[in-house]
């Protein structure tokens, strides 16, 4: 009768770990979609900041604002030594919420236009860090969005993340 009292005793007592087990691991998952999202939140600001020291020249008010001329992003694409991780961050970031509708924005047009000119650029002056090649890539995105299709470098993508 004592084994049997002290293995229920036991048995309890373990149950009563595994559950403050189970509250700690999901607290601990909590933490960590929070540090998720806190981290992400500071990606997409940071990209947001890069667009509107890259493309944005004034905001008029809250719906309108006035763009660098193509001549002035590249020239800021140069100067400030953007790569094109950054600026696929930044076609990424305008194109996020409803790809269709932003792949014709000015923004993006603006932006791909941009790259075009520092393509040719560069390919009189290579850089380590432009291959040469972005403003290609950018259309292809473009035209993949447009028709609805999806680009084997983006399932890749998903994939990971």
């Amino acid at each position: 009768m004592q084994s049997s009292s002290s293995a229920l005793s036991q048995a309890l007592l373990l149950q009563a770990q595994l559950q403050a087990l189970r509250q700690e691991i999901q607290q601990d998952v909590q933490k960590l979609q929070q540090h998720k999202e806190a981290l992400l939140q500071k990606k997409c600001d940071k990209v947001d900041q890069w667009i509107d020291t890259l493309l944005v020249a004034t905001h008029v008010n809250e719906d309108t604002q006035m763009l660098h001329s193509v001549e002035t992003v590249a020239q800021t694409l140069m100067d400030e030594r953007f790569s094109p991780e950054q600026v696929n961050a930044i076609f990424e970031r305008m194109t996020q919420d409803d790809p269709l509708q932003r792949v014709e924005s000015p923004l993006v047009e603006l932006l791909v236009d941009a790259c075009n000119l520092v393509d040719c650029l560069e390919e009189k002056n290579p850089n380590k860090r432009w291959n040469g090649r972005v403003e290609m890539k950018l259309r292809r995105k473009m035209f993949a969005m447009k028709w609805g299709i999806e680009l084997e470098e983006e399932k890749e993508r998903s994939l990971y993340d």
